[in-house]
């Protein structure tokens, strides 16, 4: 039978279809809107069925073919993984299992292109050049649909239980297919060997097995639309007769900050950006080609109002890292040395808090302590959590890609003011002196070295610097484009910073991204 032909096939059909989603699965695993999420996690849910499909279909009209079998499995790897490399980013997916399922995934390959080779040489009637796929494979693959899905729509329980099934039948397939295809072992459990699934799970529970965990994913996707947990209310700013409460606990929690002799940029008012830089819309391509310019400078709070989408930035020089270095020590030492600061109440859980935050704003910024690559503007932040009682219980800081969060017991404190260290050029905080790793999302080290901080300069408050009070009304809070140009994209401003998930936003969710970053490594656990 011709190629085209084979390609034509129904089976053959339902793969190339599930090929077919590939690429629309990868842009709506890097979405965030509750549309896209669905979307994408129906477009999962239904590659893991036509995985079934197109078995079913070439078993029962007798159209097993060559291409088929090429085909099928292929497509498998093919989606998920690209799947799982993006979740690794985006979802705390964990990295040893991606190795895991992309190194199989590679030593099958190898092992299939060796079998195909051998065949080619082999005498006649020996077995096919490609190795049929089997159900055991197949259910690989449906645990794996499953983790992706879980992991995409934050189901806690799904990841737990679909992590070890993956794992456990990555292993079963890569050894039937290695032992039964590869090395051709001759044995009365061959069969068993072969297919393990097919050899000890009957039609019938397998089929009951499918429906249930699919039900199961898709009860838990209705339930996340229906309650729409990802975004839960947001933080309450304590405001009124609650105010004096809040400027008193800024107040009692206002930072001692320590910086690294030699810091070219440090914490200021966002005046010193505002009007020091032109606005401007990104073009998406390099070098600021095709950017149009929106306001010159001073850019004002009207100009960022009216052109306040997420595709704006503003741009404060167009030199070279040391002439921005020296742009910036000039500016500030024009405008006030201001930590912004708010307290509201949040919740998540079933944990409930008060949240003094306070947030700092910078010029420049290199990437963790390296000077080779850096952004226009940072912003960080340091917040405590207080119980019902307000009592301090945890303290999280943001760290560049990351947060790191211990308990009030542990964060060393002078007069009972935390102690805040400022990495070198990055502006991390840290809870003590020295060479701090810098995490991405999943907890995995970024290869750009350490962050340094030490108690070389100190800053206290009123003496150094003052206090700054923000919220949802302050007039450049609304801004969503980013506070500096030059690649890597500098960040968005306090009301906008999140991981890729805007449920772990710092500024609306604050506990809930607190809760997420104390079960990462490096930090503390839930007392």
């Amino acid at each position: 039978m011709s190629l085209l032909r084979q390609a034509l096939l129904p089976p053959n059909l339902v793969s190339i279809a599930r090929l077919a989603l590939i690429p629309f699965i990868c842009i709506g695993l890097f979405r965030e809107d509750t549309l896209s999420v669905v979307f994408t996690a129906l477009l999962m849910t239904a590659a893991g069925l036509s995985d079934f499909l197109d078995g079913f279909l070439a078993r029962r009209f007798r159209q097993v073919s060559e291409l088929g079998k090429i085909l099928d499995p292929v497509s498998d790897k093919l989606l998920i993984a690209p799947a799982v490399v993006i979740l690794v980013f985006t979802r705390d997916f964990p990295f040893w299992l991606a190795v895991l399922i992309i190194g199989r995934d590679l030593a099958i390959l190898l092992a299939g292109v060796y079998v195909s080779v051998r065949q080619r040489f082999s005498p006649p009637g020996g077995r096919g050049a490609v190795p049929s796929s089997n159900l055991t494979g197949k259910w690989t693959f449906t645990f794996l649909v499953s983790l992706t899905v879980s992991y995409f729509i934050e189901f806690a329980y799904g990841r737990a239980v679909f992590t070890w099934l993956s794992v456990v039948f990555l292993l079963l397939s890569s050894a039937s297919y290695l032992l039964a295809e590869f090395f051709q072992i001759s044995h009365p459990l061959s069969r068993v060997m072969a297919d393990p699934v097919q050899a000890f799970v009957p039609a019938w529970g397998r089929r009951a097995a499918l429906l249930f965990i699919y039900a199961v994913v898709f009860a838990k996707l209705f339930f996340w639309l229906g309650t729409d947990e990802r975004v839960s209310a947001q933080a309450r700013v304590l405001a009124g007769p609650e105010r004096a409460v809040a400027d008193a606990l800024l107040e009692k929690y206002a930072p001692v900050l320590y910086f690294v002799e030699g810091e070219y940029s440090f914490p200021v008012e966002v005046r010193a950006m505002l009007e020091n830089s032109d606005l401007r819309r990104d073009a998406g391509f390099f070098f600021r080609i095709g950017d149009r310019l929106l306001a010159r400078r001073p850019v004002t709070a009207e100009a960022l109002k009216a052109h306040s989408g997420t595709g704006t930035y503003l741009d404060l020089s167009d030199g070279w890292f040391t002439s921005r270095k020296r742009l910036a020590r000039s500016i500030e030492r024009r405008y006030k040395k201001i930590v912004y600061g708010r307290v509201v109440r949040d919740s998540f859980g079933g944990e409930d808090f008060t949240v003094v935050q306070y947030w700092f704003f910078h010029l420049l910024s290199g990437v963790g302590s390296t000077e080779f690559v850096y952004h226009e503007g940072d912003w960080e932040t340091v917040s405590y959590f207080l119980d019902s009682s307000l009592r301090p219980r945890y303290a999280a800081y943001s760290q560049h890609f990351y947060a790191r969060v211990q308990g009030w017991e542990k964060v060393r404190k002078e007069d009972g003011h935390p102690a805040v260290y400022v990495s070198y050029g990055g502006h991390a905080p840290h809870f003590a002196e020295g060479l701090h790793p810098s995490y991405l999302d999943n907890g995995m080290v970024i290869p750009l070295g350490n962050d340094l901080a030490a108690a070389g300069i100190r800053w206290t408050h009123p003496e150094a610097y003052q206090l700054s009070r923000i919220d949802d009304e302050t007039d450049w809070a609304s801004y969503a484009g980013r506070w500096g140009g030059v690649n890597p994209k500098s960040p968005t401003g306090p009301r906008y910073r999140s991981p890729r998930n805007p449920a772990l936003s710092m500024w609306s969710h604050p506990v809930r991204w607190m809760i997420h970053y104390r079960a990462l490594p490096g930090n503390t656990k839930k007392k």
